[in-house]
């Protein structure tokens, strides 16, 4: 019952993307809003099988998510993420990034403080440049 309304949600998001990226402002060439439209009608086909396929199956099966400490990881990052976007506009993209990345660094056990400072702090600074400079794409 909670992959059905998991699949029914990816479905609405994926809706809800296409759509915004309609608003896209649009431009010469290629439209800004086609590969967000292409992975959002690919959500929906992917996620439409999959809940076809788990209506069509018989098999009922009881599941305890929240026991199942791996999965919890995955809930945690996905809080994290939704806090991420929450901040963006607040904190700026360099602060959420860094905190993203530390945060599900730290989720997934890496207690190394090195390791978490130099992959977070690096990667934010790799996806910046890249962005900024080499596509003039203004980041948040």
């Amino acid at each position: 019952m909670l992959e059905n309304i998991f699949y029914i949600l990816i479905i609405c998001l994926s809706i809800v993307v296409y759509w915004v990226a309609g608003t896209f402002p649009k431009s010469g060439g290629l439209d800004p809003a086609i590969y967000p439209r292409i992975i959002a009608i690919l959500m929906i086909i992917f996620s439409s099988v999959l809940l076809i396929k788990k209506i069509i199956s018989k098999e009922v099966k009881e599941y305890n998510f929240w026991k199942d400490p791996e999965k919890r990881k995955g809930i945690y990052v996905l809080a994290i993420i939704i806090i991420y976007f929450i901040g963006l506009n607040t904190l700026g993209f360099i602060l959420s990034t860094i905190f993203l990345l530390t945060t599900a660094m730290w989720i997934f056990k890496i207690r190394n403080y090195f390791k978490l400072a130099i992959y977070s702090v690096s990667l934010t600074v790799i996806i910046f440049y890249v962005f900024n400079y080499l596509l003039q794409i203004t980041l948040p």
